[in-house]
């Protein structure tokens, strides 16, 4: 009989990427790579950067135009708006709200990917082209 337990498998380092369409054959993919020490949750550690992954999407959900179109109507005054302004107000604030918390939750998940140890490597895709002329 052996009294040797067998030991568990368990999960040393999780890998998880995600790709950002941005439209325009153009788009942003990001990978991060945590090793999980004995002990700790594989499944926390997991949920934790699939959260900083999800906040770290590039591609605001308001475009560019309707955003400076939307701060620069509410840098009206109220006496200079017609009609067509004062209806566009509640969106116009709607439309900077997202802007705003999308910016706040790129921040925070870049300060959170700094807290577990990331850091940063940019790569172009170009320099790995063979141009063979």
């Amino acid at each position: 009989m052996n009294t040797e337990s067998t030991p568990q498998a368990r999960v040393s380092r999780i890998t998880v990427g995600r790709l950002h369409n941005l439209g325009n054959y153009e788009h942003v993919r990001y990978e991060i790579a945590v090793d999980v020490p004995e002990g700790a949750s594989a499944a926390a550690a997991m949920a934790d950067i699939e959260n900083v992954l999800a906040d770290l999407d590039p591609k605001c959900p308001v475009d560019e135009y309707t955003v400076t179109r939307a701060v620069e109507g509410l840098k009206k005054p109220l006496s200079d708006m017609d009609d067509y302004d004062i209806r566009n107000i509640p969106a116009w604030k709607e439309t900077v709200a997202k802007e705003k918390a999308w910016r706040t939750g790129q921040k925070a998940a870049r300060a959170h990917l700094d807290a577990i140890g990331g850091s940063v490597a940019y790569t172009d895709a170009k320099d790995t082209w063979d141009d063979e002329r």
